[in-house]
């Protein structure tokens, strides 16, 4: 952290490599900027993602003797169970040469975990040389099948450009496959990259809506996030007192920069502000124990349900107030806590009036997106057909002037046309009149030409204010039109 009081920056990084930075303005004039944790493997999220996923509880030791049996049967969850014992060294001696071994036979089986954890070995250069163009490859087929922790690596991937060309709209859509299925890094990037100032898919609306999921799903970046977007207004009204809550829960939970943001904020709050946001953050880690009672990634049984249906060899990725959400082989899965047996219930602090009310907050969570997502689309529709009435109304008015442009054109010809015949008419009465005007006939001829050429040229004359009046009533169209284009920004003919 640099800087302290207000004016000054705090730097805060996160992941040892970086690239662009997000700022977000504190209320008292501290600018804090919150460098990418999800460019490159290596930066803070998607190493616990993958940590976690390769680094976790491995069998135990009493375990392993029958684990080693089921491998050697090329039994593909064996192969990637004991692969995982040793990548770490847990029950048997660390040998990742070993490990990346039977992670590429599990691998071979298209058993997705192993897949995923082959990706890792090989971008990390762990029992095998770094590759991370097989790296990349071994993410795609387990994201392919669904597993969400390689739909999130993936997505980094295509964000980085690590084993592949950069596509940042590609990347988005992997992390969103990721965050949809539950994994908290993946909605924990998302709530990153919706609201990073120059990101190109920012909307803070929805970045506050995942760094929220993640949050409460017990993700400390989440928590960091989450205390940031209401610090500064962002998806959601600035609520100091909750942003000091989040990033004491976020510190709470072992996150450094949350750490070092708390002192800094905290002296931006009065003493009784302090006391309203501790005591905030002492009910939400109380709200979230009971969500998450257990070590998250730690937990490996086999759960049955009262309704005979059994979920071997899976691992707790998280405690919600309704369910337990497991982490398979195939992907992760929620166990709804009225489909398990009592035990179970009582081991995980099951309590049915607080599911129904965390239920209920999730229906009107999603009652509040439906609704935003209603006015976002009725908005958008208004300004399409008010954007087809201005194109018509342009459309209309370029008629009018072609209109008026051919019939004054028509008009001038036929104008022409009759004064030519009538100068002709006239010529040859009075060559005539001239001729014979010594005769009674040649007056009568020569005085009925001069009347003839008098109507004409009374004609002519008419003619000639009609025209006037024509170009008067043109340019006084013209100048209502550049008035309407000064209003309404339509564009000038």
């Amino acid at each position: 952290m640099r800087g302290k009081g207000p004016g000054k920056k705090t730097t805060l990084l996160i992941g040892d490599r970086t690239s662009k930075i997000l700022h977000f303005q504190h209320p008292e004039g501290y600018r804090l900027r919150m460098r990418t944790y999800f460019v490159r493997l290596s930066c803070l999220v998607f190493i616990a993602c993958a940590m976690q996923a390769v680094v976790g509880q491995a069998p135990a030791g009493s375990n392993i003797a029958q684990i080693q049996e089921a491998a050697d049967g090329g039994d593909a969850a064996a192969q990637n169970r004991l692969g995982f014992a040793y990548a770490n060294g847990k029950g048997v001696p660390r040998d990742e040469v070993k490990a990346v071994e039977l992670f590429r036979k599990a691998a071979d089986q298209r058993n997705a975990a192993a897949q995923f954890r082959l990706g890792f070995m090989y971008h990390h250069g762990r029992g095998v040389v770094k590759d991370e163009a097989k790296a990349f490859e071994w993410y795609k087929k387990a994201a392919n099948q669904g597993y969400p922790k390689a739909q999130n690596g993936l997505g980094i991937c295509f964000l980085s450009g690590i084993g592949t060309t950069k596509d940042e709209a590609n990347g988005l859509k992997w992390i969103e496959k990721a965050a949809a299925q539950g994994d908290v890094e993946a909605q924990s990037n998302l709530g990153y990259m919706y609201g990073r100032d120059d990101s190109p898919f920012k909307d803070v609306a929805k970045g506050f809506d995942w760094a929220r999921k993640a949050a409460f799903h017990g993700n400390a970046k989440g928590q960091y996030l989450l205390g940031i977007y209401y610090g500064d207004g962002r998806g959601t009204p600035k609520d100091l007192v909750n942003a000091y809550a989040w990033i004491s829960v976020s510190a709470e939970s072992g996150d450094k920069d949350a750490l070092a943001l708390k002192h800094a904020a905290e002296a931006e709050l009065t003493p009784d502000q302090v006391a309203e946001a501790r005591k905030r953050a002492v009910e939400l880690l109380d709200n979230l124990k009971r969500c998450n009672p257990l070590p998250v990634g730690q937990l490996t049984q086999t759960i049955t349900t009262k309704s005979g249906e059994t979920y071997k060899d899976v691992t707790i990725t998280r405690v919600e107030p309704d369910c337990l959400v497991v982490t398979t082989d195939s992907g992760i899965a929620r166990v709804q806590f009225e489909n398990l047996p009592k035990d179970i219930q009582e081991k995980y602090g099951y309590d049915p009036a607080y599911a129904a009310k965390f239920k209920a907050y999730v229906q009107q969570a999603e009652a509040i997106r439906a609704q935003r997502a209603a006015a976002t689309q009725a908005a958008a529709k208004k300004e399409q057909e008010a954007a087809i009435a201005r194109g018509e109304q342009i459309a209309a008015a370029a008629q009018q002037r072609a209109k008026v442009t051919a019939q004054n054109q028509a008009d001038s010809a036929e104008q022409a046309t009759l004064r030519r015949q009538a100068e002709y008419e006239d010529f040859i009465a009075l060559q005539n009149g001239v001729a014979n005007q010594n005769t009674a006939d040649g007056q009568s001829l020569y005085l009925q030409a001069q009347q003839q050429h008098a109507g004409q040229q009374l004609r002519q004359m008419q003619w000639q204010q009609e025209e006037m009046q024509r170009s008067q009533e043109k340019l006084e169209w013209q100048q209502r039109q550049m008035q309407r284009n000064a209003t309404f920004g339509w564009p000038q003919w």
